[in-house]
């Protein structure tokens, strides 16, 4: 039995290797790090928030933002570590709340109906 997560990825990252043209399609494996990092930095709906998101506390700050002079309007100063780790905490749990939530609905017997 495979692991549903991680082919979910799978699927999603095929998905978008076949919106490359045919030059960069053969080099595909040159692009696989650029394409997991903007897998990463979107919001997904499950839990929310983006992986990076939840692993580092913050939004990538994408260069494009930075020469756009684009700022997260929900960026957050911590004031201190025990700050930081609270938010962090509260985050992650209403990640998992919103997870939880997503799996029963797939599970429920009228999901596809």
């Amino acid at each position: 039995m495979g692991n549903g997560l991680c082919e979910r990825l799978n699927q999603i990252l095929l998905q978008i290797l076949g919106t490359m043209t045919n030059e960069k399609e053969r080099d595909w494996k040159s692009y696989i790090q650029e394409l997991v990092f903007a897998y990463n930095a979107t919001r997904h709906n499950s839990t929310g928030y983006s992986p990076f998101y939840l692993m580092l506390g913050r939004q990538p700050k994408l260069p494009i933002d930075i020469f756009w002079g684009v700022s997260d309007g929900n960026v957050e100063e911590p004031d201190s570590n025990k700050f930081m780790s609270k938010n962090m905490l509260l985050k992650l749990q209403q990640s998992s709340h919103s997870t939880g939530k997503s799996q029963d609905m797939t599970k429920s017997p009228n999901f596809f109906t």
